[in-house]
């Protein structure tokens, strides 16, 4: 376990701290209240960050992150801002994460990687509830997002899929981030998705 946190460049943790699925199917650190069995990683208990650290990042392919309903609860300070609750990175594939409740963080789920699925989580006070960086082919689904800054932020991404989403209270409902002169998100597919309460705008 050492060598591959080493590998990875994971400092050793303390509670409170960032949780990694890493690639060998094993948690770190092993005290998490995540349930590992196969591809599917089950939280069973309220899962608490403190100071400044992301919550869960996976450098998993084919992970299935299941909050069985139980909730991820950021920092909440002005230093958290570029925090993530969940980050899915660049380099991992075919990530599915469902069913978690995710408070206080900068961005409730940062995707920089594709072809993944995010289902029936309730993202509530971040500052943006989703973050899709340079990615395609990625479902956002069935998602209740509320009280965030902006709902979903997209940076060079597309070919996405957002449905059936419920979002509320929000600023700015969905944000389209140019990173580079003349790169645009294109071909994002949004349909059914229900806005309350929220400037409804994209752009």
């Amino acid at each position: 376990m050492d060598v591959v946190r080493s590998e990875l460049g994971i400092a050793k943790g303390d509670q409170g701290q960032t949780i990694y699925i890493l690639p060998d199917g094993k948690v770190y650190p092993s005290s998490a209240p995540i349930q590992a069995n196969g591809d599917i990683f089950t939280l069973v208990a309220n899962i608490t960050i403190t100071l400044y650290y992301d919550g869960i990042v996976i450098y998993r392919d084919d992970t299935v992150l299941d909050g069985a309903g139980n909730a991820l609860i950021g920092p909440n300070i002005p230093e958290s801002d570029t925090t993530a609750g969940v980050t899915g990175l660049e380099s991992v594939r075919n990530v599915t994460i469902q069913n978690l409740v995710i408070e206080y963080f900068g961005y409730g789920i940062r995707l920089d990687s594709s072809g993944n699925s995010i289902c029936c989580n309730h993202l509530n006070k971040n500052t943006i509830g989703f973050r899709l960086a340079g990615v395609t082919n990625n479902k956002i689904e069935r998602n209740t997002i509320e009280d965030n800054n902006i709902g979903i932020g997209f940076y060079d991404s597309s070919n996405n899929t957002i449905h059936e989403n419920y979002l509320s209270n929000i600023y700015f409902d969905v944000e389209l981030w140019r990173v580079y002169e003349g790169i645009r998100s294109l071909n994002n597919s949004f349909f059914r998705n229900n806005f309350v309460g929220s400037n409804v705008s994209i752009g």
